[in-house]
Order: structure tokens, then sequence, then C-alpha cells
């Protein structure tokens, strides 16, 4: 039931150095009574002098406030109601964790031993201090009281505060409490279980849309951002492309076989209007002009009345923009076939796990649809041969024009593979068109010949117009792909990153996990780690009753003493050592340390390790005390293996052990500490009070269940529920 903090160890002002417990108080004490005549103080005396009055100052009004608070909690109805006594005293100590198991922040030396004093000797609803606190916070109603005998450290004058409605200042109702970090979070231990990195929208981990800097992407490229300096995240990239694309690169199919039906109904009007201008007879020029823009045999075709509608599928091409005969629609079909069809193959397959491959089918199926359409265009209208015309430039340049629009929009090709088809596109249109001129000046020197007016002239005028256009139009596209690639390569990097971090982010909170519950396990029983990491966890819910426990309480005989003339470092270390000893014997004995109190050292067996089933009617306790004694013996054997310092003595032991029945449970939110409660625990601290050194003190209970021992009986006088004394028999095995 004890409850432990202080002021200028983690929170507060802190002030670490080492400082000599023997002539600490004495320097406090002088610094205060300073009269003239006496040398000024040093800078470092007034560093200390200041930061133990601020930290006594802060420790007197969180007792008051905890002693206020304390009589509003409602306590069960019982014969005794329990009060709060609270013991100060301000001094050096020495901080730290102790042995292996059970973790426990814990506070060393002498200053701790007078506050444990202060408190064992003080009255109930008061505060009880040493001379020291007094002399640092001297506005308080101190009462001084007699000099009294306190265990190990002799004769003190020691005053108290009591906390009584006349006393206690009632006008701050609040504590202070200096700005720190520990003050300004919550406890670390209960967290939820849902760990997932969401945005505050809610579901899906953060990934930054926003490109990667310049810098950044300049180190993970070369080529001016052409490529990525390593063929595995080029790779990576070219399948994340196909797979956003994969869509899109169907709907450019479908868009291509839409594009071809408009032709024709482009052809079909184109036609009409035509046939119907080139048939008037009014003007000169309107016949050179139909000769030149639609050729001879569609000029004698309008003067000879033909329409539209009696023109056959052939002949409304030789109108449209794309002269596609039934040779090259077939041709066309078949490769839209196998480019849709491989397109699913790769995409559906569980055997094709490169998915760029379907981008490389795209590429091939667009090569060849250009092939095909500009050879339809430039040969594929039989009986245009012997005309010239120049329809075939215009339709060669939109056959470009929109295969590259395609590319450009729905292929998902990388910006090297759009440039080499664009090169291929330009080649096929000067590779085709210089013969196709060619042979139309035969056909325009022999229709001289019979002077017969042809478009010739138009016709390589158009040519190097569109060639022109081609140029400009392939490179405005192949800008706009390098400044869309670079985007896309950048965000691609920074998706990459993202989830490189995130995944160091998974891999840093999983070891982060482990850790954090292994320490949690060094903290806390196993069995109840996974209730505590539960959100909004009750501690009260973690209680629970055990049967057949048995508890041991060690103490270190002339502790009080030791810490008086030795450093308190140095006592850390020896305890440290000591304690390190019994947590090694714990696992031999199957014993479960539950925590250490300054040199005391409390464990059981049957709360967490040993028998842990036996309810109220069952009398299988034995094996648990059988454990327990013998760890008992062993403590005491290995205590004997450790020197204290200074003193040069082997470290001795008062041990008392009890078997019954106990509470166990997390108590608090701030520093949670497993604990056992019950009057059989406060009968085994009892034992080990009123034992001996290198004896086992137990009970009637461990007797009966271990009798095979050497006991020897033992009387003791106890304090009872009604405040009378009564003699009690116990039992002592000596070690």
């Amino acid at each position: 039931d004890q409850y432990v903090a202080a002021v200028g160890v983690v929170t507060g002002k802190i002030l670490d150095r080492k400082i000599s417990a023997n002539t600490y108080s004495d320097r406090i004490l002088s610094r205060l009574s300073t009269k003239k005549g006496i040398s000024p103080r040093s800078a470092d005396e007034d560093t200390l002098l200041d930061v133990s009055v601020f930290n006594t100052a802060r420790m007197i009004s969180y007792a008051k406030a905890i002693m206020r608070n304390a009589k509003e909690v409602d306590c069960p109805d019982a014969s005794v109601q329990p009060a709060l006594r609270i013991g100060i005293h301000t001094g050096p100590c020495m901080s730290g964790i102790v042995g292996t198991k059970t973790f426990r922040f814990c506070l060393f030396g002498d200053a701790m031993n007078t506050s444990a004093r202060m408190v064992q000797t003080g009255p109930a609803g008061c505060i009880h201090t040493t001379q020291d606190v007094v002399g640092l916070v001297p506005d308080e109603p101190w009462e001084k009281l007699k000099k009294m005998e306190v265990k190990g450290k002799g004769w003190m004058q020691t005053y108290l505060l009591r906390c009584g409605s006349g006393h206690v200042d009632s006008s701050n109702q609040s504590l202070d409490v200096p700005s720190s970090p520990l003050v300004q979070y919550d406890n670390p231990l209960f967290f939820p279980s849902d760990h997932s990195m969401t945005t505050t929208s809610g579901s899906g981990r953060y990934i930054d849309v926003d490109p990667v800097s310049e810098l950044v992407y300049s180190e993970h490229t070369r080529w001016f951002g052409f490529f990525f300096k390593r063929w595995h995240i080029e790779r990576a990239y070219w399948n994340a492309q196909a797979t956003k694309d994969k869509f899109a690169v169907l709907f450019g199919y479908a868009l291509f076989v839409l594009l071809l039906l408009a032709n024709l109904l482009f052809g079909y009007l184109y036609a009409r209007l035509q046939l119907s201008t080139c048939a008037q007879n009014e003007e000169a020029w309107l016949e050179d002009w139909c000769v030149e823009r639609l050729g001879k045999g569609s000029y004698d075709a309008a003067q000879a009345g033909v329409k539209a509608s009696d023109l056959s599928y052939i002949e409304i091409l030789g109108w449209s923009r794309l002269y596609i005969t039934p040779t090259y629609i077939w041709v066309i079909a078949a490769l839209l076939v196998v480019g849709v069809g491989s397109h699913f193959v790769v995409h559906r397959s569980e055997i094709v796990k490169e998915k760029f491959w379907a981008t490389v089918s795209a590429f091939l199926i667009y090569t060849g649809l250009l092939i095909t359409m500009i050879s339809a265009s430039g040969y594929g209208i039989e009986y245009l041969k012997d005309d010239v015309s120049n329809y075939w430039v215009p339709s060669m340049f939109v056959t470009i024009a929109t295969l590259s629009s395609l590319v450009f929009f729905f292929s998902g090709l990388p910006l090297i593979s759009q440039a080499f088809w664009f090169l291929l596109a330009l080649g096929l249109y000067w590779g085709l068109g210089i013969p196709r001129i060619a042979s139309d000046e035969q056909v325009y020197k022999e229709l001289q010949e019979q002077n017969i007016k042809t478009g010739i002239g138009s016709v390589i005028s158009d040519f190097y117009m569109y060639a022109t256009l081609v140029i400009v139009y392939s490179i405005v596209l192949l800008c706009a792909s390098f400044l869309r690639g670079t985007q896309d390569r950048k965000r691609f990097l920074q998706s990459l990153l993202s989830a490189f971090y995130w995944q160091q982010i998974i891999e840093e909170k999983s070891k982060n996990e482990q850790t954090q519950r292994e320490f949690l396990e060094n903290i806390l029983p196993s069995s109840i780690v996974e209730e505590v990491q539960q959100p909004h966890v009750q501690t009260r819910s973690l209680s629970q009753r055990h049967f057949g426990v048995s508890i041991l309480y060690a103490d270190l005989v002339g502790f009080t003493g030791f810490c008086r003339r030795v450093d308190p470092e140095r006592v850390f270390i020896f305890l440290n050592d000591l304690f390190v000893t019994f947590d090694q014997l714990c696992d031999d004995f199957n014993v479960y340390k539950v925590e250490t109190v300054g040199d005391c050292y409390v464990a059981t067996v049957g709360v967490v390790t040993g028998n842990c089933e036996i309810d109220a009617e069952s009398h299988g306790r034995a094996e648990n005390t059988i454990d327990m004694i013998g760890f008992a013996k062993a403590m005491v054997w290995g205590s004997r293996e450790v020197t204290k310092p200074v003193v040069n003595t082997p470290a001795t032991l008062r041990v008392g052990v009890h078997t019954g029945s106990c509470i166990s449970g997390v108590i608090g939110t701030k520093v949670p500490k497993f604990s056992i409660m019950g009057d059989d625990v406060a009968l085994a601290a009892l034992m080990e009070k009123k034992g001996k050194p290198d004896h086992i003190h137990a009970s009637e209970s461990v007797v009966a269940l271990v009798p095979d021992e050497a006991w020897e009986k033992h009387t003791i006088v106890v304090d009872s529920a009604d405040g009378r004394e009564r003699v009690v028999e116990t039992f002592l095995l000596s070690v």
C-alpha cells in the first residue's frame, strides 16, 4: 500500500552530479544560516540550494494535494477506516534499474531510507518530515516534535504538518506541476492495438502525391531522366505503367475502329458534296479546280452525273481520308484481334509475370497498323493508279496523325518507344511518298502529251507541307511525352520511395512492438500483457484472486546504517549484483519476482508461475510452498557470495514466507505496477519484519505444508484488529 514519488529525478529541477551524502545536510543548513562575516556561497552551492528549495516546495504541495484528495475516495465499509500518512525528506539519491526480472525504476540511498522512516513513524493524516525539509520550506505551519529514535538513524529532530482544514490552503485546489514531457504525455503502456498509419480522412496509408524533387530524381535516373539507373527499377516502372494503362490500350483499339467507321461516313458525305459541285459547267475555273483537287477520273464521273449513292465501297474510300481496301481491312482486323488477345493474355494470365509485355504488344500492333495504313494510303486505290490526284498525301498525314495521337494517349509506351515509332512513321512517309510522287510524275508526262490537265504540282507542294506538319506534330507530341513521362517517373519514384520508407517504418514498428512487448513482459506477467495493450483498458479489470500462493519477503539486515556509510552509487551497484543473483534463481524454483522496494525483495509462487489452478476448496498448496522454501534457502546462500562494499562483509538476509490467498493486479496509470495485496501478503511481510538474520521465518500454514524441514518454534507479538496485542506461534529455519 506504499506510494513512492520524487521531484528532482525525472521531473522538477534536476541536478545530476555526485554529492556526498554525509555533507549534504550540513551544507544546506549552513547556507540557510549564513551570517555576516562568513565567506559568500559558491555558484554550485547556490544552484544546489535553488534546486533543493524548488523541488521540496513542489513535493510539499503534492503531498497536501494527495492528502486532500485521498479523503474524497470512498472506502468500503469496515471496522477500521484506512488513513494516509506521508513522510518526506530531501537529499541525494541514486536512480536506476536493478535486476534482470520485473524491471523497476528505483531510487536508492540514505535519503530514501530516511523518508521511509518518516512514513513509518508519522501519525495518520499528517506530513512527517525531517529538519532538512523544514529548513528548505520554512513558511509552512510546522509543528516541532520531540526528538525520536529512528531505526538505523539514531535520534532525529522531526516536524509535523497537519493537513486539517485550518492548515491546508484550500484556495489552490490544483497542483502546479512544472512543464515536463513526462507530464504532457499519457502513459505509454496503455496504447491502442491498431497501430496502422492512416491519413486523417480514413482508410489507406499515406503516400505523398507530390513528385520528388529534381535533385532526388537526378540521383536515381540517367540520360536526362529517360531511364532509371537500376534495371529492376526501370522494369518495375514499365510494369506499373502497363498495369495503369491496361484499359487505355483497349480503349485506343476501340477508338481506332470508330475512326475507321467515321472515315467511311466522311468519304460518303465528301463525295456527295464534291460530285454535286463538279457537275456544274458554269465556270471555267471550276473545271481546273476539280481536275486539280479530285483528278480527271473524278471530274469525268461528276460530269457524267454519278451520284454518291451510286458509288461502291472502293469508290467511297477514294473520297475518304484513309484509303483502305478490303485486303487491308482484313490485315487491320487481324492486327486488332491479335492486339486485344495478347493484351488480355498478358494481364489475365498468371504465367506472364512481367506486364510490360502488354506495352511491347501495343508497340508492335501500332507499328503494324502504321505500315498497313500508310501502304493503303499510297497504293491502295486501284482505280486511281492511272490518275493523278493529291488525295493520297493528306491521307498519309491523317493516318500518321491519327495513329500518333492514339500512341501518345492510349498506348502507354515510354518516351523512347514513342520516339522510335515517330521516326518510323516519318521514314514510311518519305519512303513511300517519294516513289508515289515519281510514279505520278510519269503519269503526268503521259497526260501532258495528251493535253490532259493534272494536279501534279499541287501533289508535290502538299507532300512537303504535310511532311512539315508531321515533323512539327511529332515534335510536339514527343515534348509532351517527355514532360508526362518525367512526371510519371517522378511519381513512380515517389511511390517507390514511400513504399520503401513505409516498409522501413513497418519493420521498425514491428521491432519496436516486439521490444515493447518484451519490456512489458519484464514489467508485467505475460498473461496480462495482451489485456494491458487493449485500448481504454481499465486497470481494475485486470485484478484476479489467487489461492494457495506462497509469498516471500526478503530484506537486508543493517541496510539503513550501510547506506549512511557508503556512497549511493556503490549501494546501487551492490544491490544490483545481489538482486541479479536472486533473479537468476527464479526460474530454477518456478518463482515470479513481483517487485523490489529499496532493499526488500518480494516474490511469489502460484500467481504467475507454479501451480496457479488452485481454488478455495483445493488443498494442493504444498507444491508452491516447497518451491518457495527451496528458493528462500538458495537466496540466503547466494547472498553470502555478495560482499558489501567498504564494510567488506557478506550480505545478510532476513526472510519471511507465508502461504495463503491474495489479489493481484495493475495499480495506477502512472508507472503501472503489478502488485499483490491481501491479509496474507501483510502476514508474509510481518514474517520478514519479525524474523532473524540468516533464518527463514514462516507461518504455521507453511510448516503444515512443508513439515520435513528442521523448523524451530518461535513466537511473535502482533497487533490484532481490535488494537490488542496477541502472541502468534511461528517457526524459524536456520540456513
